[in-house]
């Protein structure tokens, strides 16, 4: 099994509400700014993306191998309030980094 980390940073845009993470189109965590969660995926190809209403990220491909741990850190962008009307798809922020393996 590998690890993925879900952070979502502070930021005060959107700060009452949850960041939806997706892992492979099913939600698997909704965090509040400056917030973290571990869980265990199997090897393999993986889709993340972030989501807060009809607003989200691009969908990421991250390839996560056996014993690895993946950071994923979820973000609203600053120029969200205008995104979030004409490119509603690309007003969130997702980075994925990755750490030693165990």
């Amino acid at each position: 099994m590998a690890t993925l980390v879900l952070r979502r940073g502070y930021d005060s845009g959107g700060a009452l509400r949850r960041l939806s993470f997706r892992l492979d189109n099913d939600v698997v965590a909704r965090l509040r700014p400056n917030r973290e969660v571990r869980i265990e995926v199997p090897a393999g190809e993986h889709t993340l993306q972030v989501a807060m209403d009809w607003a989200t990220s691009e969908p990421m491909s991250v390839l996560i191998e056996e014993d690895e741990t993946v950071c994923v850190l979820g973000a609203i962008q600053f120029s969200m309030i205008l995104k979030v009307f004409y490119r509603p798809r690309t007003a969130l922020k997702l980075v994925v980094t990755r750490q030693a393996r165990r």
